[in-house]
């Protein structure tokens, strides 16, 4: 199977790098799968339009983050279930929506 590395940012297109910058603005930083997305200008704008979109839900941040976390694991997905645990263990998203942050998931 072929490896896709992430886009270098400095080199992407004047595009691009706006749509990199928007997601750094939000995140703090570019995760990999933003750049590595952005092989495509059109995926990459997809895939922040829909974050966009979904940002506007009325879910709280905190209960965002633990259905994330929830859906890496459920996913198996190693680089979502860490970056979403990261970010929820750092505090960036306030509790207080009265949802456990304990997950009990059972797998077949």
């Amino acid at each position: 199977m072929a490896n896709l590395h992430p886009v270098e940012i400095a080199s992407s297109s004047d595009a691009q790098q706006l749509l990199f910058k928007k997601v750094e603005g939000a995140f703090g930083t570019v995760p990999n799968m933003f750049k590595t997305i952005g092989h495509s200008s059109a995926a990459l704008e997809s895939m922040w339009t829909s974050f966009g979109a979904l940002g506007k839900g009325s879910i709280s941040p905190a209960l965002g983050e633990q259905i994330a976390v929830l859906v890496a694991d459920i996913n198996r997905c190693e680089y979502c279930l860490s970056a979403h645990s990261v970010r929820q263990k750092c505090g960036s998203h306030k509790r207080g929506d009265g949802v456990s942050s304990t997950w009990s998931v059972e797998r077949s």
